[in-house]
C-alpha cells in the first residue's frame, strides 16, 4: 500500500515584490508569486508558440522567523526555487466561502537576482529579537533534498 505524498519543488522567478504580513499572535507570513514559462516540447503551431508566452503563476506562502528573513532577501524577478506542499485554505468574504490553492513553502532557495546585501543587513536582527536561527539559503545540499523528499514521501 502506497502513502499519499505532497511534495511541490518549483523554480521560477517572482512575479512582483512578496508581501509580509504579521498576524495579532506575533506570527509572520510572506506571500509571494511565482512565474514559470510553460513547458510545451518543440511543437511550433502558432497557438501553441502563444500558449508558451503565458507564465504559470503559483501563489506561495511561509511563514515563521524563517520567512521573515526570506523576505528580506526576496524581490520581483529574483529567481528562487521553492520545497514545499501543496495546500487548500477556505475563507469567508462578504458571506461567501472561497477555497484557494497555495503553496506551502518549507525551505526557499534563493537564486539570481535576489537581494543579498539587505538580507544580509536583517538576518542577525532577527535572528536575535526571534530567537531563531535564521539562514542565508543560496543552496539546498544534496542530502538536505534526499531527506526531505524522503521525509515527505515516507514519514521515515
Amino acid at each position: 500500500m502506497s502513502k499519499d505524498t505532497n511534495i511541490i519543488i518549483l523554480s521560477g522567478n517572482l512575479a512582483g515584490e512578496p508581501e509580509i504580513y504579521t498576524f495579532g499572535d506575533g506570527q509572520t507570513q510572506i506571500r509571494l508569486y511565482l512565474a514559470m514559462r510553460r513547458m510545451i516540447g518543440e511543437l511550433k503551431q502558432p497557438d501553441i508558440e502563444e500558449h508558451r508566452r503565458k507564465p504559470n503563476i503559483f501563489r506561495v506562502v511561509a511563514s515563521g522567523p524563517q520567512a521573515e528573513i526570506d523576505y528580506f532577501y526576496l524581490c520581483k524577478g529574483a529567481g528562487v526555487t521553492v520545497y514545499g506542499e501543496l495546500r487548500t485554505r477556505e475563507y469567508t468574504k462578504d458571506g461567501q466561502r472561497h477555497a484557494v490553492m497555495e503553496i506551502f513553502a518549507h525551505s526557499i532557495v534563493y537564486g539570481r537576482g535576489c537581494n543579498f546585501e539587505r538580507g544580509d543587513r536583517h538576518r542577525a536582527e532577527i535572528a536575535e529579537r526571534t530567537g531563531h536561527e535564521v539562514r542565508r539559503v543560496d543552496e539546498l545540499p544534496a542530502e538536505a533534498l534526499e531527506k526531505y523528499v524522503r521525509l515527505m514521501s515516507h514519514g521515515d
